[in-house]
């Protein structure tokens, strides 16, 4: 089954539940639960019930660790960007393919695979995932959100190969975003705005609208950042209740040890399970993380990665916000300015 809907919809809620209700139905069969980042992987372990017969975890640490008990030499990960990217996406997925049909890791063993994030894997990926479904009565479940394919990717789902594949639904209601910051995000990314509106469940009273912020330099978008973490922290605003996201991992590492430096706990969901204190991601990373308020820093960064990928690195970072977004940038670019059309009310 595809599950196709925006952010905040109740994707991966739907995929829990469908989890839950397969593992009571098939206590005695093995499930497998895969997404694409580390931080969705540890909210499905903190989320799903502990099993030895469910297994949760990212794609790659999932292959890797079959491959790791096929007895293949596996070559070693190059470093990030497109290097480690076709790694993955290539080479990773041919080996564990050639794997699978030479007998080095055993084919059905699973009774159902529930994908979430489906929109960041490749057709090869899903060719394993096959491999590891029950060729009579296996179930593959996808949850996915086009708005959020940043890699552009495409998968033929009817050359998978597998005997039924039912007809994808598409949850409308947004269940996390305020209606203020899901219109924003859908004008953003091209959907109707109407419909977005329509969508989001009513937010607390006086829930802000997006507010994007203009800094003169680097070091004043700073002085500014720590004057929003500690004013919602000295308003009684949990830490755990405020992510910031940027695009660039070295920065928001910079940004984390810097964060503590000043006084102010916090902590990498890249690099951790769970943690006390302030979240801090990349974008990227940050697919499958919500709270309550969001800080964007350095917005004018993703007008390098092109207006589309910077459009749509810019709508996942602006749904990770329940109710408050705040978008920092120090440099006028053609995507801020978009963005401040699209925050406008009405």
């Amino acid at each position: 089954m595809l599950l196709s809907g925006a952010a905040g919809s109740g994707k991966t809620t739907e995929l829990c539940a469908r989890a839950r209700a397969l593992r009571r139905r098939h206590s005695d069969q093995r499930l497998l639960v895969l997404c694409f980042t580390g931080a969705l992987a540890s909210y499905l372990r903190r989320t799903l019930p502990a099993d030895p017969r469910m297994d949760v975890a990212t794609f790659h640490d999932w292959a890797r660790a079959r491959l790791d008990e096929s007895g293949l030499v596996v070559p070693k990960p190059p470093g990030r960007g497109t290097q480690w990217d076709r790694y993955w996406t290539h080479d990773m997925a041919r080996l564990l393919l050639r794997a699978f049909r030479e007998g080095h890791i055993p084919t059905g063993v699973y009774r159902a695979v529930l994908v979430d994030e489906g929109q960041d894997f490749v057709t090869d990926w899903y060719h394993a995932i096959a491999q590891s479904l029950d060729p009579d009565d296996g179930e593959l479940f996808v949850a996915v959100d086009p708005a959020q394919n940043i890699y552009g990717r495409a998968v033929d789902w009817q050359d998978l190969g597998l005997a039924v594949w039912e007809t994808s639904a598409a949850p409308s209601v947004n269940h996390r975003n305020s209606p203020a910051i899901a219109a924003a995000a859908a004008r953003l990314i091209g959907a109707s705005t109407e419909s977005a509106g329509r969508g989001a469940v009513p937010a607390p009273d006086g829930a802000p609208m997006p507010e994007m912020r203009r800094s003169d330099s680097f070091q004043a978008s700073r002085a500014d950042a720590f004057d929003w973490v500690r004013a919602r922290l000295g308003a009684g605003v949990p830490a755990s209740s405020l992510l910031v996201l940027g695009l660039s991992r070295l920065d928001m590492i910079t940004v984390n040890a810097w964060l503590n430096s000043k006084g102010v706990p916090a902590w990498l969901p890249s690099e951790r399970e769970a943690d006390a204190g302030v979240r801090v991601s990349t974008i990227h990373g940050a697919k499958g993380l919500e709270a309550e308020s969001v800080l964007l820093l350095d917005a004018h960064h993703l007008q390098t990665r092109g207006p589309e990928e910077g459009r749509r690195l810019l709508y996942i970072a602006m749904t990770r916000a329940r109710r408050e977004l705040t978008v920092s940038y120090f440099r006028d670019v053609p995507l801020m300015a978009e963005l401040e059309r699209a925050c406008r009310p009405g």
